[in-house]
């Protein structure tokens, strides 16, 4: 995670509700004195020199210029503004009345009150649409857990050789070697990766996620403890409740004059991050699987990720961002994009009539580029947050999204409708924005009538036997003779293998010797002529007869036999032999080993589409053979989903594409199993099964067990179709969830 760095720009703009004409005189009138707590310091970005001010109460810290700080100097209470003015002559009355009020919502200053004849420091404005914009924000949650200064600095003289140039060297030689090591057993690497999701994988994810963080927060608070900073606290940040990160903060590096220092201080979490992706690199390499393989290679993919996507990337406030201003020499990078953000929707979106933000020749088309591409960032992120909120936390995910869509969407719409009441260029931005609503609502029509889609659908497949049959044994037994082996040709009624249960005989001569004892006693009544007794007698007796019937049906299971003819597959029958097996035990099975079918797993957003294309031809690409493709016919799709897993070839147990989750509900015999036996596990959400059917001339080398993908081009559809489809199929998903 990133140092939270909070700086402002002293040209801070005014509040809507007060105009340029309005404020200027009012700041002239006003009378401020500086807190005397607030510390400045003089630095110098690139050419440009500037003062940093201090404020130690909240752990703030602002940009100025020489300008502004003249100014601000004079406020001692004893003169009022217009006649501290005096001695910055460059500065207008706007910029004026801006830094007056932006001092005064910073807390910078004390304001007199004449009428009551005392200094009082003005609490920030309260915006009751922003404050409930943040309550309804789920999306981004922080949860400070207090300042960890005292502790760093318990730990700095313990751990300061870590921040010098011998250990830089040591670094290099390990991240190095680690990426040496990864890149020489790199097909072994991606291969682990198919075990990272794996739900028994979740706990050691964890393990990694909490010692890379620790560490990462760690290396930036003592870089900075290193060169003087304090860290005034530190806390966990939750993205859809869920711990994503860590944070702390480190503004204290901006008092740094050395732009090399805060580069330090910001890139110390990566740099702690890639030297034990190094380390997890070489036990990963040195080790077979285990728990210490498990969790180096989680580490290593952990630090790799959160690096690349996280830390390193420059268009979020963490790590990434931090260096690129120190480098470009642009503090407020982020700040002065969103000014020109702001420009952009004032001045085109708006209608207003503005003048655009000025900054240096040379940095302004790097603001300008940065500030678009930060905002398609942004908004990238926050759709992808409100849809994975949708799809998480089944039935309250919807109520998290819809919280967070009010907070981004609909609550800034009101505030802007509250803040264009007073506004004088009203009459004109309405009349704006009507035209553009026109245009929008004009184009967007002609968008989803005229514009036509047809999508390539996919979906994972595996090649099986067609009109296989599985013998399962019908009796629990053990084993003792198998009469067949793999690649054998059966007839119907062949004897496959023989299974022995002692239990099953004794029962039966029980039964017998019950039956035997029931008969005598009926006999015994009827010479006695106890008519009514020798009745309940002879029910006892065909209950007994009924039962032992079906004991000799059990003990004629234990002899499976042959249903159809076919060709015996069962690469490891041998193995079974003496092997007690429950009732329901696949042991073999029997086909046709040259007539195979191809079976697709088909998820229910695109099952429509399939069905449409009952009959047609549909392209097969093979995992095995990448290069070469060829065409079959979609022949059949079931009717109903469901959750069983088609093959194991297919889910991420075997190193396929389909997510699973442990059965809520198993056997005691499932409970046993191993965990990564596919029959303790399900699809996530139910899908579709579609057969295809195969032709004589496809390609001879393929096998059973052989995975693949099908394509198929659904029908030109227009956006608008598309959309409505979507809407459709959202509500029945929503609907589904409530039953």
């Amino acid at each position: 995670m990133a140092i939270l760095i909070d700086t402002s720009p002293a040209t801070a703009e005014t509040p809507a509700s007060v105009s340029n004409a309005q404020a200027a005189p009012q700041a002239m009138n006003l009378k401020l004195r500086l807190r005397d707590d607030l510390s400045f310091t003089f630095q110098s970005y690139g050419e440009r020199p500037c003062y940093l001010i201090e404020d130690s109460l909240y752990g703030n810290y602002f940009q100025i210029g020489v300008v502004e700080y003249a100014f601000i100097q004079q406020l001692d209470g004893e003169q009022s503004v217009e006649q501290a003015v005096q001695v910055a002559p460059e500065l207008e009355s706007q910029q004026i009345q801006q830094i007056c009020y932006w001092l005064i919502h910073s807390q910078l200053v004390y304001v007199w009150n004449a009428e009551k004849q005392i200094w009082f420091l003005p609490k920030p404005p309260h915006d009751k649409v922003q404050a409930w914009a943040g309550r309804l924000n789920t999306l981004f949650i922080k949860i400070p857990l207090g300042s960890p200064d005292r502790w760093l600095n318990r730990l700095l003289p313990y751990t300061r050789w870590l921040l010098g140039v011998p250990f830089f060297l040591l670094w290099l030689l390990i991240c190095g070697t680690g990426l040496y090591l990864v890149m020489a057993q790199f097909d072994r690497f991606v291969h682990s990766a198919s075990s990272l999701l794996l739900p028994h994988n979740a706990f050691w994810l964890l393990i990694a996620w909490i010692i890379v963080k620790v560490l990462h927060e760690t290396a930036h608070g003592l870089v900075c403890k290193k060169y003087g900073g304090y860290i005034h606290n530190a806390g966990i940040m939750l993205i859809l409740f869920i711990p994503i990160g860590a944070y702390m903060n480190a503004n204290a590096s901006w008092r740094l004059t050395s732009r090399w220092q805060r580069m330090h201080v910001s890139v110390a979490g990566m740099y702690a991050e890639l030297f034990i992706a190094g380390i997890a690199a070489w036990i990963w390499a040195q080790t077979e699987t285990g728990v210490l393989n498990y969790l180096s290679y989680n580490i290593v993919i952990i630090t790799s990720i959160s690096t690349l996507l996280f830390n390193a990337n420059p268009l979020m406030r963490f790590d990434g961002y931090y260096i690129l201003s120190d480098l470009l020499n642009i503090p407020n990078l982020y700040l002065s994009g969103q000014r020109y953000i702001r420009y952009l929707n004032h001045r085109y979106i708006q209608g207003r009539t503005i003048t655009p933000p000025q900054w240096k020749p040379e940095h302004t088309p790097l603001i300008k580029t940065y500030a678009i591409a930060s905002l398609i960032w942004r908004w990238v992120v926050i759709i992808g947050l409100l849809v994975a909120a949708n799809h998480l936390f089944y039935g309250a995910g919807i109520l998290i999204a819809t919280m967070a869509g009010i907070s981004v969407l609909i609550l800034p719409l009101i505030r802007f409708s509250m803040s264009l009441h007073k506004d004088p260029q009203r009459g004109a931005v309405l009349r704006h924005l009507s035209l553009l609503f026109l245009f929008v609502s004009l184009a967007s029509l002609l968008l989803l009538t005229q514009v036509h889609w047809s999508r390539t659908l996919t979906a994972p497949a595996v090649f099986d036997y067609a009109n296989a049959q599985i013998v399962r044994t019908e009796t629990a037994g053990f084993i003792k003779k198998i009469h067949v082996k793999t690649g054998d040709i059966v007839a119907k009624d062949d004897i496959l293998l023989e299974l022995d249960n002692p239990d099953l005989y004794q029962e039966e001569k029980d039964l017998a010797l019950q039956i035997q004892h029931r008969e005598l006693r009926r006999q015994h009544a009827i010479t006695q002529g106890q008519l009514s007794d020798a009745q309940g007698e002879i029910e006892k007796l065909q209950d007994l007869q009924h039962q032992y019937q079906e004991k000799q049906l059990q003990i004629a299971s234990l002899t499976l036999k042959a249903n159809q003819a076919g060709t015996i597959i069962a690469p490891d029958l041998r193995d079974l032999l003496g092997v007690y097996t429950q009732r329901g035990t696949e042991v073999l099975t029997l086909a046709n080993p040259q007539a195979l079918e191809l079976k697709a797993s088909i998820p229910q957003t695109d099952i429509d589409a399939f069905r449409a294309y009952e009959g047609q031809t549909v392209q097969i690409y093979r995992h095995s053979q990448p290069l070469h493709t060829f065409n079959a016919t979609l022949s059949r799709v079931n009717p109903s989903a469901s959750q069983t897993i088609l093959h194991p070839a297919l889910t991420v147990l075997a190193g396929g594409e389909l997510p699973v989750k442990p059965k809520t509900q198993q056997s005691e015999r499932d409970s046993s199993a191993k965990k990564d036996n596919s029959d303790n596990y399900e699809y996530l959400a139910p899908r579709f099964t579609a057969t295809i059917a195969l032709s004589t001339d496809i390609p001879k080398n393929i096998y059973a067990g052989e995975t693949a993908t099908i394509y198929l081009a659904s029908p030109p559809q227009s956006l608008g179709e598309l959309l409505w489809i979507g809407i459709e199929r959202y509500i029945k998903r929503l609907q589904s969830q409530a039953t």
